[in-house]
């Protein structure tokens, strides 16, 4: 378990409590999701669930800007993102109650006006 687990255990609070439905819907998820993991590629993950796995770490080996300790802009080899999965996420999805940005703190807008929330750049590139 890494730091940015422990954090994000911490910033998740207590595992809710979720119906037969959601249960499957998730343990579906995550054994797609492990399946597609296996091939290889950018991204290293851990399921931080007890009992279900509604809370991931998601480490995205990838490159992007982000400012130092003293506000120099700066490459950054990683992302770190939070996932949680509620246990209403089927009927509505609150994209910020979703995801968290952990790593690089400080990201650095690559484009004038970009969102500066990582959920808000997800979804609109999703649409």
């Amino acid at each position: 378990m890494t730091t940015d687990d422990l954090r994000i255990l911490e910033m998740s609070g207590a595992e809710p409590v979720f119906d037969d439905v959601m249960s499957e819907f998730l343990l579906n998820s995550r054994d797609e999701f492990i399946s597609r993991c296996e091939r290889g590629g950018l991204i290293e993950y851990a399921d931080l669930g007890t009992r279900c796995p509604w809370l991931w770490r998601l480490t995205f080996h990838t490159r992007g800007l982000a400012r130092d300790e003293g506000s120099e802009v700066n490459a950054v080899e990683r992302h770190v993102v939070a996932v949680r999965f509620l246990p209403d996420y089927l009927r509505q999805v609150n994209q910020f109650q979703t995801l968290a940005l952990l790593e690089p703190r400080k990201r650095f807008p690559s484009e004038p006006g970009a969102p500066r929330d990582l959920s808000a750049r997800i979804y609109r590139a999703c649409r």
